[in-house]
């Protein structure tokens, strides 16, 4: 299986400037650059170990310039399998693009699996093997973009928002286990990262505070019976087990899955797993929600976890503990509210803070003579 890398398209920076100001962020977050986009196909590897095919958006500035650093962006939580980077989504893949490779930055980002070009069922939530996935497309994005005569940098930023925060930190831990050959890791900066998947995360998704908890408690249940070859019967009620084995197909969107579950996520989840969820464990989805949390790890590049406090997707406490834990271990983590927004809301303030915090630390962008930047 080959790296492929197929240009997609791209924007001269008028038009960038002209999405910018139609949508209100012109000024909070302010572009230089027009951008190239390509779609990069890659070899990765499924739970299960077999070696198969996932893509991802790569997204360069146009111009004679040298990039200020690599962006691994991780997008959020998405159903559809077409709402994905390389298919040039909005959200998950030009925002993103305008906001870093508009800015100077080679913009990286991950479809994951069951999106993009992948058929596979998705990998939700499941933080070793999605930093497997990402960290093999920032690896196959470099080495093409480096025999395509690209001047790549060595500087690697991660960020991602909701599940792809909690991506973002799972990669930036096996980054620090095991780094890339040739790239440095500077820092990273999840928004509304899930965390603390077996105490806060549970208790804020049972809560019902957000029409897609039961998306989440259902697709997790999916994603990590499958996984761990357990009975989905045994965490998702009977009557709603069919349901579940159906939406989480690539082709229902959001809204449609969601209108498809109980609304009241405790009413999806079986009495053993409520009751274990109450007292803390005593039930295989709690002990896999525990192996698939990001507390009790050191980071050693600095992290800025960024969180709206008006979030009830993803609760408040998450960004505050993973900060507070991880300064009394010693490291470099601050938690930071980017104001009274909810969880989606939370996306635009958060990237214009972290994307100024990486330029205090990328070098700055120079000249450089790239035929692919150019284009």
């Amino acid at each position: 299986m080959q790296i492929e890398l197929e240009r997609i398209g791209g924007y001269p920076h008028v038009v960038v400037r002209w999405l910018f100001r139609r949508n209100g962020l012109a000024a909070l977050i302010p572009t230089e650059r027009g951008i190239s986009l390509f779609r990069l196909r890659y070899p990765t590897v499924a739970p299960d170990g077999r070696t198969v095919i996932a893509s991802g958006l790569v997204a360069l500035p146009r111009g004679r310039v040298v990039p200020r650093g690599i962006v691994s962006w991780q997008h959020g939580t998405a159903s559809l399998r077409t709402a994905a980077p390389s298919n040039r989504d909005i959200v998950n893949g030009l925002l993103p693009a305008a906001v870093f490779a508009g800015h100077g930055y080679v913009l990286l980002a991950p479809d994951y699996l069951g999106l993009g070009v992948s058929e596979e069922p998705h990998d939700y939530y499941l933080a070793d093997h999605m930093a497997t996935v990402v960290s093999d497309f920032i690896v196959a994005a470099r080495d093409a973009l480096v025999t395509l005569g690209t001047t790549v940098p060595t500087e690697l930023f991660v960020s991602g928002f909701s599940e792809g925060g909690h991506a973002s930190l799972a990669v930036q831990r096996q980054i620090e286990r095991d780094p890339i050959p040739g790239l440095s890791l500077v820092a990273s900066a999840p928004v509304a990262a899930a965390v603390d998947l077996a105490g806060l995360g549970v208790a804020g998704a049972l809560a019902g505070g957000s029409r897609f908890c039961s998306l989440y408690l259902a697709w997790i249940a999916k994603s990590y019976a499958a996984q761990y070859g357990e009975p989905l019967e045994s965490a998702v009620r009977a009557q709603w087990v069919d349901t579940v084995l159906q939406v989480f197909d690539g082709t229902h969107d959001g809204d449609t899955t969601v209108d498809a579950l109980p609304a009241e996520p405790r009413d999806l989840m079986t009495r053993d797993f409520l009751a274990a969820a109450e007292r803390g464990g005593g039930h295989w989805m709690m002990t896999r929600l525990e192996q698939n949390s990001l507390l009790g790890w050191i980071p050693r590049a600095p992290v800025r976890v960024y969180f709206g406090s008006e979030d009830a997707d993803v609760t408040p406490p998450q960004a505050e503990r993973f900060a507070t834990d991880a300064r009394a271990k010693g490291a470099d983590v601050t938690a930071v509210c980017v104001g009274a927004v909810d969880h989606d809301d939370s996306l635009v303030p958060a990237l214009a803070l972290l994307r100024s915090w990486f330029d205090e630390m990328a070098p700055s962008c120079g000249t450089a003579s790239s035929r692919h930047q150019r284009s």
